[in-house]
């Protein structure tokens, strides 16, 4: 039986496309890290896979939340070999000591930790919430500043800290805007939908009809990131 196979991006997943002498299109997604499978009749052209793609686009990321979910739950140890999301991807991590400074980069399927001495789970966790940080922040500052254009307002500094019941807060009077460290392990959808929503909170201060609005004109799939971060144990039955 010929199969060919290639690779489909929509939004930003990677599903990996089978065609097959088969009559219906079967979507899978797949443990421990979401990988998302699409088994698809031959004749079926690119163009109508990513439409049915887009089409369950919610149910995919519902499911690869789920699976991060799961690794969540289990603290991390920081050890080699442990896996690690970050922008919505896992990672295994790989710890090097004997660096001269304190190192984080992702490279391939891994996320390389260099670390002055002898690399102990608390140095490494120390370097990889650093790394986070500062990484998070450089992601976030021009999305905040595309939808600050966007809406007309003054674009507003950017702060990350550890949040246990919001993704993010708007300081009005200090024009701040604060973000959950813990977007940093999500894809980049969820980074963009708080960031717009906490940026029209410097327009419309409450969550009222005109500010549902706002988000609908600018992002009217709005709904999905938020009901994807409200799977997630961080939100702590808290709002965004």
């Amino acid at each position: 039986m010929s199969t060919e196979r290639y690779t489909l991006k929509v939004g930003d997943l990677d599903a990996e496309i089978v065609l097959k002498p088969i009559r219906n299109l079967h979507i899978g997604v797949y443990p421990p890290d979401g990988r998302v499978r699409v088994a698809a009749p031959a004749s079926m052209t690119r163009a109508a896979v990513q439409g049915a793609l887009a089409l369950r686009l919610v149910w995919i990321r519902h499911r690869i939340m789920e699976f991060q979910r799961q690794q969540r739950e289990t603290p991390r140890e920081y050890r080699a070999g442990e896996s690690h999301w970050h922008m919505g991807r896992r990672y295994r991590l790989r710890a090097v000591g004997h660096g001269r400074s304190n190192a984080v980069a992702t490279r391939g399927h891994y996320i390389e930790v260099t670390v002055r001495g002898s690399p102990s789970s608390r140095k490494v966790a120390s370097a990889i919430e650093q790394w986070r940080r500062v990484d998070l922040a450089e992601r976030a500052k021009p999305i905040i500043a595309y939808w600050a254009h966007r809406l007309g307002t003054d674009v507003p500094d950017v702060g990350i800290k550890r949040m246990s019941t919001r993704w993010g807060t708007c300081s009005i009077q200090s024009k701040r805007v604060w973000l959950n460290l813990a977007l940093s392990r999500l894809p980049p959808s969820c980074l963009n939908y708080v960031s717009l929503h906490e940026v029209a909170h410097l327009l419309v201060p409450n969550h009222s009809a005109d500010f549902l609005a706002l988000l609908d004109a600018h992002m009217p799939d709005w709904r999905a990131a938020k009901a994807m971060l409200s799977e997630l144990p961080y939100s702590h039955s808290g709002t965004v």
